[in-house]
């Protein structure tokens, strides 16, 4: 009993030396609940398997430790800044939703025989400003992306870039191609935000804004004489648009929540001893 008891006291001490690595305002807020769940899990894990389920809980602990020290001490350098371009990324992206609205309602009214004006000449704007706000987006989520979230960012920047290039170039696949990238990355992304309810009640928002879109690229209506078929495809683009505004008035405004913190990862540690 009394080696278990050791084991226990001097893997809390060290792991409490090991928080010094993360900023004093992480320790303050959460290292008495890292601590305790730390102290707990090896408690546990001494009573039931030894040294061997303690090793266990330190593997996963040192992981842990390493990856939110990592995250945290650069969020300390890079936060306000970062924090700054965010704001300004979120309003690109509402503006982005503004100028695509504008930009459906102003093809709808000119009808399939109108051909390239001056609208069509700027229509590389908002992919470019759905790029800034996909950004911003990414950085209200404060490092809870996941392994799903990742992908769905990479999809969906590239396919920003792309739907912007080929809008200059005028090369009709390549706006197509990154136009549906740029969706199904919204998509995987609101899997992930509903998951992990980081953007609070409004956690749907990037799946619905990939979904609408994908709606509303697959009901083009150009060259199509009934109003009802332009109508639903202005519909849906109304939707896409008031989605992106949602999304930048969801990341200003703070309500994707705090920083990440160890909840979480208090839970993963407490099934693990």
């Amino acid at each position: 009993m009394a080696t278990k008891s050791g084991i226990v006291w001097s893997s809390a001490r060290v792991y409490r030396m090991l928080l010094l690595l993360h900023p004093q305002s992480f320790r303050r807020e959460y290292g008495p609940s890292m601590t305790q769940a730390f102290d707990d899990c090896c408690r546990a894990a001494a009573n039931d398997g030894g040294r061997v389920k303690v090793l266990r809980v330190w593997l996963w602990a040192a992981h842990d430790l390493a990856c939110s020290a990592v995250r945290e001490r650069a969020s300390e350098v890079l936060g306000s800044p970062t924090q700054a371009l965010a704001r300004w990324g979120a309003m690109a992206g509402m503006l982005g939703g503004l100028l695509f609205t504008a930009k459906s309602f102003w093809d709808i009214n000119d009808g399939p025989t109108v051909g390239t004006d001056i609208t069509d000449d700027l229509a590389f704007i908002p992919p470019m400003l759905f790029l800034v706000g996909l950004f911003a987006l990414f950085v209200g989520m404060k490092g809870r992306i996941s392994r799903l979230g990742w992908p769905g960012f990479a999809l969906g920047f590239l396919g920003a870039i792309a739907g912007s290039i080929g809008e200059i170039w005028g090369e009709w696949p390549v706006p197509a191609l990154g136009l549906v990238a740029l969706l199904g990355g919204l998509v995987l992304i609101g899997v992930v935000t509903i998951s992990t309810e980081v953007l609070g009640s409004r956690s749907s928002l990037p799946l619905a804004t990939g979904v609408l879109g994908l709606a509303w690229a697959f009901t083009d209506s150009y060259g199509v004489v009934e109003i009802w078929a332009r109508l639903i495809h202005l519909t849906f683009a109304l939707a896409f648009g008031a989605c992106w505004i949602l999304i930048g008035i969801t990341v200003r405004s703070g309500l994707q929540g705090t920083s990440p913190g160890p909840r979480a990862d208090v839970s993963s540690m407490e099934q693990i001893g």
